[in-house]
């Protein structure tokens, strides 16, 4: 079978679509997954809501501060990027670790540590699509 120099172009503009596909929506699912309230079955603790306001996500898209800042960071994002995110409450760390008599939540790690599994699953679903 020959293939012509097009074909590749357009081969590579597919797969650069799905990396980045695979990047953008695992890193949306990772911070979705981190910011879910235990009340629906995630282990982010909500009271005030507060905590859940405070999560800042940096990226290409620039910085933006707030529940779901991380959706438009996600969105520009491409694979090979960098971002961060994280929450500035002043108790976060009690909420994540536990402490004064009162158990850790984990919600970042425990987010974290689905990260392989999330990519798994986007990448199988960027495999089965048709582009």
């Amino acid at each position: 079978m020959e293939v012509s120099f097009s074909d590749i172009g357009k081969l590579i503009h597919i797969y650069e679509k799905r990396f980045d596909y695979v990047a953008s929506r695992s890193t949306r699912d990772v911070f979705k997954e981190a910011q879910r309230p235990r009340s629906v079955g995630g282990n982010m603790p909500v009271e005030s809501g507060r905590l859940r306001e405070s999560l800042t996500v940096e990226g290409r898209a620039g910085r933006m501060k707030g529940a779901t800042s991380y959706v438009a960071i996600a969105a520009a994002m491409r694979a090979g990027d960098v971002v961060t995110g994280g929450w500035s409450t002043g108790y976060e760390r009690l909420a994540e670790y536990g402490g004064n008599g009162r158990p850790g939540n984990q919600f970042r790690d425990i987010a974290a540590g689905k990260w392989r599994s999330i990519v798994q699953a986007n990448a199988a679903e960027a495999v089965s699509s048709i582009w």
